[in-house]
């Protein structure tokens, strides 16, 4: 399915029926990393997940996005499809735009639950060496033009070097927001489920969000990675299931 929101021509897909489940996929997947979740959860809601602008089958966002731009953009979203009133599940960079919706006063009236797997949010200090490279790396590009292109491009993330020159700026944008602050704020039931051998947003990320999130239970897979609801399917929607019940 098609629908354009905020000038972004987006692809969607839709199951279902009941209450709403909005599904929101990390940075670099598309919609179809939650088919699993479609094929269990769709017998018992009305699961609908986006493209994201920039992701999948999705127009490009028409702009150098942050984090409350995408959040802006999936509130449009819910309004074309009639969507008053959702359970919100985020995964990774999604989870990214969950926290902001959930924890917004002009939108959190509108979270009715929250599920957050393997999620971003949170800004990790930099090693010592981290911070040392970082300096060495700013020195030498202002001393020799392109060091900084040519160095970047070894030590640069898999995601930074796989987008577009547009997502580029918006993933930098992304990760350098921390959201420690907003969860707090979150008065939905939030059920947080991690895999224990996840390098991405590592196991200490979802015990912090736990710590920071007053209405909040930890799962975790201890032989599931970044991708739990993909490790281990059978038993993620059945933790699902019963947290929706």
């Amino acid at each position: 399915m098609n629908i354009k929101i905020g000038g972004v021509n987006a692809n969607y897909r839709m199951q279902g029926e009941g209450e709403w489940l909005l599904l929101l996929h990390g940075w670099g997947a598309d919609l179809r990393s939650f088919e699993r979740i479609f094929k269990d959860l769709s017998r018992e809601r009305k699961v609908v997940a986006p493209d994201l602008p920039g992701f999948g089958l999705s127009g490009d966002p028409t702009g150098e996005w942050g984090v409350g731009d995408y959040a802006e953009w999936v509130v449009g979203f819910m309004d074309a499809l009639g969507i008053d009133r959702a359970t919100v599940l985020g995964h990774s960079f999604g989870g990214r735009i969950a926290i902001k919706l959930a924890s917004a006063p002009a939108t959190a009236g509108r979270i009715d639950r929250l599920i957050l797997t393997g999620s971003a949010g949170l800004r990790r200090r930099r090693s010592f060496v981290g911070r040392l490279r970082r300096k060495i790396l700013q020195l030498l590009s202002r001393l020799f033009p392109g060091l900084r292109d040519r160095y970047g491009r070894k030590f640069a993330s898999r995601d930074y070097l796989a987008a577009s020159p547009l997502m580029r700026k918006c993933l930098i944008r992304v990760v350098g927001e921390d959201l420690a602050h907003l969860l707090p704020e979150i008065s939905q039931p939030t059920l947080l489920v991690w895999g224990a051998q996840d390098a991405e947003t590592p196991l200490s990320d979802g015990e912090t969000m736990k710590s920071l999130i007053p209405d909040s239970r930890l799962e975790v897979f201890p032989d599931a990675g970044h991708f739990a609801f993909l490790n281990r399917p059978e038993e993620f929607s059945g933790l699902l299931k019963e947290f929706l019940r």
